[in-house]
């Protein structure tokens, strides 16, 4: 194989995680090649709320992209019983996903990083001293270490873990947008539904000039979350005429058994299964898994020793996973009691300023303990 198509590392997928990492290796002087399957700039069934957590770790300035700043939320059950306040003291902004991934993709090129678009990645060969890429074109690539940042369903996945690992918990997700903005209802204002569908959730963040909503819950209710969009797109007197619905699965990690990588092949970010259970928040875990995995990577390449990458699950199961697991368990939680917590937050400021600071990244699930004993004492049966 040609010196030309060959790299120190290889990244599929051009998200948040793959070109984060891809700008952190560049800017080391890395070799990097990006192989996206999609052509940009390309929309995602996401939300596009930037939560504190994110804020911290952006090294750039995005107020370009800003197409919105949440200044109040309230929050529904079953449509009903409505709690609303002003947000706290962290506050969500809101991007459109596909000018941000663009962006964040050109910050990768512009320090050195290569990106091929339309590049779908169809063949995955793990040798000894490198890794080969083949994608649908014919073209073929190989790489020192191969990163795998394309989402839930990549190719990557499928080769890192075996039919006797543990698996992942899938969510599905579901979104569309629309240009109606209604000043008295949705200025700055988020809406939050849960609770509809058990385990299920919906929501509106207003921007500039549209909505973008959505619903979300586990994979065994996938085939409700349609009709829920149709009564949560009722329920704030908007029309499904001509809105294109976009849906998606999103793979969240609940054990730290699953692996994240095998021998020259890593996974970071929503093909790690770094997501909240609870929220289907990931754009903070890509970000952060791809700060995490570039020193790692970086180390591994200049010893010429793969046995380093080992450390990268490590940090990931040590910064990372004690978030993940209390996300998985308080949605556990929320299931089960949902109304008395609902209640509860809606005569107690403290438990809905906990419950706005979890979902705006302002809180950790540790956080969430102190929630879950006081239940306890007020909900018989509660373990």
């Amino acid at each position: 194989m040609s010196d030309e198509n060959a790299y120190d590392v290889i990244i599929i997928g051009a998200g948040p995680a793959g070109s984060t990492l891809a700008y952190e290796l560049a800017k080391k002087r890395k070799k990097v090649l990006i192989l996206e399957k999609e052509r940009f700039p390309r929309d995602k069934p996401c939300g596009g709320g930037l939560t504190a957590k994110v804020n911290s770790l952006l090294q750039f300035d995005i107020s370009h992209l800003i197409e919105g700043e949440i200044s109040g939320i309230s929050f529904t059950k079953k449509f009903r019983d409505e709690i609303s306040g002003p947000v706290m003291q962290t506050s969500i902004r809101i991007v459109e996903r596909a000018g941000f991934d663009n962006f964040l993709a050109e910050k990768a090129k512009e320090n050195g990083a290569e990106m091929i678009q339309s590049a779908k990645a169809i063949e995955i060969e793990d040798t000894s001293d490198c890794v080969r890429v083949a994608i649908e074109d014919g073209r073929h690539f190989q790489g020192k270490i191969l990163v795998g940042a394309d989402g839930a369903l990549g190719i990557t996945s499928r080769v890192v873990l075996s039919e006797k690992d543990p698996l992942f918990s899938f969510l599905v997700v579901l979104k569309c947008e629309t240009q109606t903005n209604t000043e008295k209802n949705f200025k700055r204002k988020a809406k939050i539904d849960w609770g509809t569908i058990p385990g299920s959730y919906a929501w509106v963040f207003p921007s500039k000039n549209k909505l973008n909503i959505g619903v979300g819950g586990p994979v065994s209710i996938g085939h409700e979350l349609e009709k829920y969009l149709d009564q949560w797109l009722e329920f704030n007197g908007l029309k499904k005429d001509e809105i294109k619905l976009i849906g998606h699965p999103e793979k969240c990690r609940i054990n730290k058994k699953t692996p994240i990588l095998k021998d020259r092949i890593i996974l970071i970010g929503e093909a790690a299964g770094l997501v909240d259970y609870w929220t289907g928040e990931g754009i903070y875990y890509a970000i952060k898994s791809a700060k995490i995995a570039a020193p790692i990577i970086e180390k591994s390449l200049v010893a010429g020793n793969i046995e380093y990458l080992k450390e990268y699950e490590k940090e990931i199961d040590r910064e990372i996973m004690p978030e993940l697991e209390g996300a998985y368990v308080a949605a556990k939680i929320f299931r089960t009691y949902s109304w008395p917590i609902h209640k509860m937050a809606k005569y107690s400021k403290r438990m809905f300023r906990i419950g706005y600071e979890i979902v705006s990244g302002g809180k950790k699930y540790s956080d969430f303990k102190k929630v879950s004993n006081a239940l306890k004492w007020i909900v018989p049966g509660m373990k």
